[in-house]
Order: structure tokens, then sequence, then C-alpha cells
């Protein structure tokens, strides 16, 4: 796959579930929490990363915020194709794209709409906890306080 043919199949997967392509992200809002997608370009080479933010509140009819301003983040991650460890490939963010089909890549990204993006949309923040918990997610470490004080009652 190339860059265009993976910005193709990343909208597609993306739109079919929700998300509304405005300016450089993607947004859905779900159940009192604003879900952002973005597409990072790495310095390290073609592959992609797709950074998820998670904003606490209904902002159906507010304007967006930035990414900056997010409260919760995290990344999908799919097999790697040409980094080993020990041997073996391993779950990375950084998605190599070059090497993989649309079907090959397919059940990475529903993976992580089914793990992490799905629950937070339909049940709102409390999901977000077990992901903190694991290391999935993590606090905007610039406002790291406030944002998890956004998590109580």
């Amino acid at each position: 796959m190339d860059s265009k043919e993976f910005k193709k199949f990343c909208k597609d997967e993306f739109t079919k579930r929700g998300f509304r392509k405005v300016k450089t992200c993607y947004y859905c809002q779900g159940n009192g929490v604003l879900c952002s997608l973005y597409l990072q370009h790495s310095r390290f080479g073609p592959d992609y990363y797709i950074n998820i933010y998670f904003y606490i509140g209904d902002f159906s009819d507010k304007e967006y915020p930035i990414l900056d301003e997010h409260d919760f983040y995290g990344r999908f991650t799919a097999m790697t194709k040409t980094l080993k460890h020990n041997g073996k490939t391993f779950l990375w963010s950084q998605i190599e794209y070059p090497y993989y089909t649309e079907d090959e890549l397919r059940p990475y990204i529903e993976k992580g709409f089914e793990e992490m993006i799905d629950p937070v949309l339909e049940h709102g923040k409390k999901e977000i906890i077990p992901l903190l918990e694991k290391k999935i997610l993590f606090a905007n470490i610039l406002r790291e306080e406030e944002t998890l004080d956004k998590l109580k009652d």
C-alpha cells in the first residue's frame, strides 16, 4: 500500500464508524466524550502513527478543540513487518503501511476501535479508567491533575 492508499483506507475505516474529517483530524462525539483520530507521519521513514485523542465533554454544538487540548491519548498498534526483537515481530504503534494490504491491516484497526474507542464513545469517560490502568491510554502530561480530575464522579 502506498501513502495515498493508506490515507484512503484510514478515511474509509474511520468514516464508516461515524467519524468525520475536519481539517486534519477525524472526529466523533460520544457519550460525554469527543474522540479525534490523527494520522502522524513518522520522522523515521514512510510509516504513520494513528493517534487517538479523547476530550471530556460535549462538543456537538462547539468548535472542536485542537490536538494539544486533549485530555487522554493513545495510538493504534499493528504487528511489525520489518522490526524484530529477539527474532520475533511485535505490536508497535509505528505502522509500516508499505508492507501491508488493507485486509492485513484491517484487523488491527478493528481491534483498536473495539478495545479503545467504541467503549469510551458508547459508555463515556468511565471506560477510560481501565485503559489508563493498562497503560493503553495516557493523561495529557501538561494538564495531568486537571485531566484526571475530569474522571471523578
